[in-house]
């Protein structure tokens, strides 16, 4: 008996959003075998408290371990380690918490391990760590925290606002055409580069700016804070921002549903503009809600009348305004203005969009980010006469 992947079960699984337990949609049904109930243990240096900044196991760390009877007592016995993306950080992990897939972090001194055979409960003595020796080349953990985003530090130097919103629509247009999507219409290929324009409006807030004056050198943080707006930094990487669960992007897409829709005036795809420059993370598709790591009155970090500063961006300048969370709520606005997942809802359903095109739009413009972070040391181009250098390499 196999699980079906009905077109309702499609739709549903389109939206990331936790649940309202904070749990992510199970898709494991539909991605392991049935007979595959196994739990993946890393083991590492830890001591006797909550493991720190620890980042997430490579695959060459974990060793599969059945999910039975043997591994619930053990984790009875031994302080095991969960993490949780919510709170951003490790937690500790119960015999409740096993679940097929899940990855557990336990003290290197725990034993637990045989080198020839694997897991083995009643095997005693330090385990051999594997962390730092398999490490992950690639450009950012794929399980960073929620409010985690750790290219704002990969490019290594400090990169203004306006370049960075330039090399992602230079990238974005390299993208579409070196791969010339048959599905899209111009105007939604045009809607994917104005919003690699606009993509990172957000990193205006002031959460996101004192971030990164704060990883700045002391002797060099008066010239970085005159300097502001920075999309990148070159400094030591802050742990988290001043508010929990902070999520740029949804201030950059808030921002556009505001007084900076005026940039939008002449698209004909406004929509699907906010949508991209929303879920460019991952983190906002269908539904926008708070955290539980978030105080009341904050959505992913967010107050509302939160103000952004005017913004230079490539071509003009989007004017300041305050963040109003409205959209967020359930049903229209007092103006009969539809709510994010309205919005949200009807460009997957339209029949020239849909999950698989608005997947596809999504990924180019995250990837065309990624390269723009990536690429700040290859020959500039740009696809606007007179424009600033941007990235422009069709380089994979």
């Amino acid at each position: 008996v196999h699980p079906v992947l009905r077109r309702a079960d499609l739709l549903a699984l389109f939206d990331t959003a936790p649940d309202l337990s904070g749990n992510d949609v199970d898709i494991g049904p539909y991605l392991r075998d049935g007979e595959d109930l196994d739990v993946n243990v890393a083991w590492r240096a830890l001591g006797p408290g909550r493991p720190g900044e620890s980042g997430q196991p490579a695959m060459d760390e974990l060793c599969p371990v059945p999910l039975g009877e043997d591994l619930r007592k053990w984790i009875a016995t031994a302080r095991a380690w969960r993490y949780d993306h919510l709170s951003e950080g490790w937690v500790r992990a119960s015999s409740r918490d096993l679940r097929p897939g899940l990855v557990l972090l336990l003290d290197e001194k725990a034993g637990g391990y045989d080198p020839d055979t694997g897991w083995d409960p009643g095997r005693t003595g330090q385990v051999a760590s594997l962390a730092g020796a398999c490490a992950s080349p690639g450009l950012i953990d794929s399980e960073e925290p929620f409010g985690g985003d750790a290219v704002t530090y990969a490019s290594g130097e400090w990169v203004s606002l306006v370049r960075h919103l330039q090399d992602v629509e230079d990238a974005v247009r390299a993208l579409l055409r070196l791969l010339d999507p048959p599905g899209l219409s111009a105007p939604q290929r045009e809607a994917l580069a104005i919003a690699g324009r606009y993509h990172d409006l957000g990193k205006a807030h002031q959460v996101f700016q004192q971030t990164l004056s704060r990883s700045a050198d002391d002797a060099d943080r008066a010239r970085i804070e005159a300097g502001q707006p920075w999309a990148k930094a070159a400094g030591t990487p802050r742990a988290r921002h001043s508010r929990r669960s902070f999520r740029h992007e949804l201030a950059s897409a808030l921002a556009l549903l505001g007084s900076g829709g005026a940039a939008l005036h002449n698209v004909t795809e406004p929509d699907l503009v906010v949508y991209l420059v929303a879920a460019h993370h991952g983190r906002v598709r269908l539904g926008i809600r708070s955290t539980p790591a978030e105080d009341d009155g904050f959505v992913l970090g967010i107050a509302d009348g939160d103000r952004l500063p005017a913004i230079e961006v490539p071509g003009g300048e989007v004017p300041a305004g305050r963040l109003s969370l409205d959209v967020v709520r359930l049903g229209r606005g007092e103006d009969g203005s539809p709510s994010w997942t309205e919005r949200a809802l009807a460009l997957r359903d339209r029949l020239d969009v849909g999950p698989f095109r608005l997947g596809f739009c999504e990924a180019v413009v995250r990837l065309a980010d990624w390269r723009a972070s990536a690429a700040r040391d290859e020959p500039p181009t740009s696809d606007r006469p007179g424009g600033e250098a941007g990235t422009g390499s069709d380089a994979g």
